[in-house]
Formats: structure tokens, C-alpha cells, sequence
């Protein structure tokens, strides 16, 4: 007979999902639309600006990876590096949404 889980074993499997979760939908559904309709940038400029953002990411993933997986701590592999990204995901997702005004279109995307 299988074992049910319990609502706080659920929520707690699920609480580490809500970072990622807040992040990917700060992207996909709003950044293209506060830029293009908000701050009037060209859907196209900010469409190369994401797709810039998004090599980038592929080419860093794998080094970031390669670093948790030889780092040995006492918290384990994976939080110190959690933790310490905490912070600057916080600020960069501030100023993402909040950026200096009267710039032109091609310093939005830059």
C-alpha cells in the first residue's frame, strides 16, 4: 500500500521551486511586455537582448555546475551557492524592472 504524503511534506518538496518559479515568470510573461509597452523599446530589440542573455546563460550553466558539483561543504554541494545568489538575483531583478530614466532605446537593451 503506498504511502500518502502530507500537506506540509508537499508544501515543503514545493517551496524550492518558488524562486525559480518568480523568475521564469518575470521573464517570460512580463520583461518582453514592460519593455515593449511600457518603456516603448522595439519588441525586436528586446527579443536579441533576451536572446543574448539566454546564450550567455548556456554557456555559464555548464561552469556553474561543474563548480557545485567539486564544491564539498558542510552545507553540501548546491546551498552555499543558493544562498550567495540570493542577494544579487534580488538587486538584478530590481533594476531589471526599474531602470534609469530617459535612456535611448539601444542603452535599455544593453
Amino acid at each position: 500500500m503506498a504511502h500518502k504524503l502530507g500537506m506540509p511534506t508537499m508544501m515543503t518538496y514545493g517551496f524550492g521551486q518558488i524562486a525559480e518559479a518568480i523568475k521564469n515568470q518575470g521573464f517570460g510573461v512580463f520583461l518582453l511586455f514592460y519593455y515593449n509597452q511600457v518603456l516603448y523599446v522595439s519588441a525586436t530589440g528586446t527579443s536579441i537582448a533576451l536572446a543574448v542573455a539566454l546564450v550567455f546563460d548556456a554557456v555559464t550553466d555548464p561552469i556553474a555546475g561543474s563548480l557545485s558539483d567539486k564544491l564539498r561543504s558542510v552545507w553540501g554541494r548546491r546551498h552555499p551557492f543558493i544562498l550567495i545568489s540570493a542577494f544579487p538575483l534580488a538587486v538584478t531583478f530590481y533594476f531589471l524592472f526599474n531602470p534609469p530614466e530617459d535612456l535611448s532605446e539601444f542603452e535599455y537593451i544593453m
